[in-house]
């Protein structure tokens, strides 16, 4: 359990630019209030997600499928919100794909820890049977 701590805390510490980047984000880079509350709802929502899966996975339980899956799919729209929200503004297709193309790699660089431990959590959560005296799939305890 200890190691699993130290290195849910690092990958944490290390994600550190990539949250700031993300609240600088969501507080000017998109001008219409309903891509800034799509973009907030979605990068919040995957990264609650994504520590309630490290939480349960650090005391060796497991969440309902549901949750990785959503966590999952969540996880992957957030990278794909960048073109899609660049192209609704009125910039240039040619443009706004290359300034997405750019906002996108410096993301992934400034998550791959946390993108790396989400592959580990997901395939935890899929495949760990639930430990002795537990039955977090269904919600409840034993």
């Amino acid at each position: 359990m200890i190691r699993r701590v130290f290195a849910a805390a690092a990958v944490y510490a290390l994600s550190i630019p990539a949250l700031l980047m993300m609240l600088a984000t969501i507080g000017g880079e998109f001008r219409t209030p309903r891509a800034v509350s799509l973009v907030s709802l979605v990068w919040l929502t995957a990264w609650a997600l994504h520590v309630g899966m490290c939480v349960t996975w650090v005391f060796d339980r497991r969440l309902h499928k549901a949750w990785v899956w959503l966590g999952l799919a969540l996880g992957v729209l957030s990278f794909v919100l960048w073109p899609l929200l660049t192209l609704g503004d009125g910039v240039p297709i040619d443009e706004a794909l290359q300034v997405s193309a750019q906002l996108m790699g410096v993301q992934l660089v400034l998550v791959s820890p946390a993108t790396l431990l989400a592959g580990w959590l997901v395939r935890f959560h899929l495949t760990a049977p639930p430990a002795e005296g537990t039955d977090i799939e269904h919600g409840r305890a034993q």
